[in-house]
């Protein structure tokens, strides 16, 4: 961005030609560049120079000239690739008022935008871009390059062109690269497909693993259960954390002994007297459990976990054992 006051005062009338700010590569004035060129090119160098400045033309040259009272942006020629008359803006470049230019320069957006105002009593007013231009000045210009003012009178119209303050400040951008897409889709499905694939997985074993644990829990036969509890004498069901209770975690302090199918254990319990456990695996044994139902009196019941199952029953010929759970 630079910012500059100007001011320019007419010694004939009329008077020319101009004045423009001008970035460039190299510091030498052009020979013959008087006049209409502004001193930045002349009739041999034009669009061989890299050269682009703002021009503040007091002076009708061209056909291409507006008026002899605007403001325009010059590539590589003294001819405006865009200008506007300030007369619209109630402003005169040849009046000898000091005259605020700001020139500011986007390289995002690569654009150029000119802002001119009056400066009254001291007091400096500027509002919006008089011109804003799309122009990419990479295209134009090196990487290192010249800043300053050039101005030119003619043989027959002559002013006093005078920079009275000027402030240029730069700051350093980086152009990044841009990102292809496609390669962050890559990247992102190339880490989340193997992370899905694991997670699929897992819950394929905890389904399977829920499936075989169920098996264990469901008898072969499905008629087994219903033939035992429509037995008029259908056996009382307890639950496993009860009959561990009873027994104290089947302690083998309330341990009795040892009898033809299992063990015995003792329990003060005002509900029953003694236990007998036997632990069994599920699954294809299924059909072991039913003869040996069928082989006991029909007062059973069973009682499940997920690895084992009890079967309770009373049997006349044990005597004091009133109930036992195989």
């Amino acid at each position: 961005m630079s910012s500059f006051v100007l001011n320019i005062k007419p010694l004939t009338f009329p008077t020319g030609d101009g004045l423009a700010f001008i970035l460039t590569e190299q510091i030498l004035i052009p020979e013959n560049s008087g006049g209409q060129w502004l001193g930045i090119i002349n009739s041999s160098t034009i669009g061989l120079i890299n050269i682009v400045g703002v021009e503040f033309d007091t002076r009708k040259s061209y056909v291409e000239d507006i008026d002899n009272n605007h403001i325009g942006i010059d590539v590589r020629s003294a001819v405006s690739i865009n200008s506007q008359s300030l007369s619209d803006y109630d402003l005169n470049l040849s009046s000898g008022s000091d005259i605020m230019a700001t020139v500011k320069y986007d390289a995002k957006s690569t654009t150029v935008s000119i802002f001119v105002s009056s400066v009254d009593a001291g007091r400096v007013m500027i509002e919006k871009p008089i011109i804003s231009q799309h122009l990419d000045l990479s295209g134009y210009l090196p990487e290192v390059v010249y800043v300053g003012f050039a101005a030119s009178t003619g043989a027959d119209a002559c002013q006093l062109n005078t920079v009275k303050s000027w402030n240029f400040t730069s700051f350093e951008t980086s152009q990044k690269e841009s990102v292809n897409h496609m390669w962050i889709w890559i990247l992102v499905l190339g880490i989340l497909a193997p992370l899905l694939f694991t997670v699929i997985l897992y819950k394929w074993y905890c389904w399977k693993r829920q499936r075989q644990i169920r098996e264990l829990l469901v008898d072969e036969d499905p008629e087994i259960e219903p033939k035992i509890n429509s037995s008029s004498t259908a056996p009382q069901k307890f639950r496993l954390k009860d009959l561990k209770f009873a027994t104290d975690n089947f302690s083998l302090m309330n341990k009795l002994g040892k009898g033809g199918v299992g063990f015995v254990w003792t329990d003060q319990s005002p509900q029953w007297r003694f236990w007998y456990p036997l632990q069994r695996n599920l699954g294809r044994q299924g059909g072991s459990c039913e003869k040996n139902f069928k082989e006991f009196t029909p007062r059973k019941a069973r009682f499940y976990s997920r690895s084992q199952f009890y079967w309770q029953y009373s049997s006349q010929e044990l005597g004091k054992i009133d109930w036992m759970v195989l």
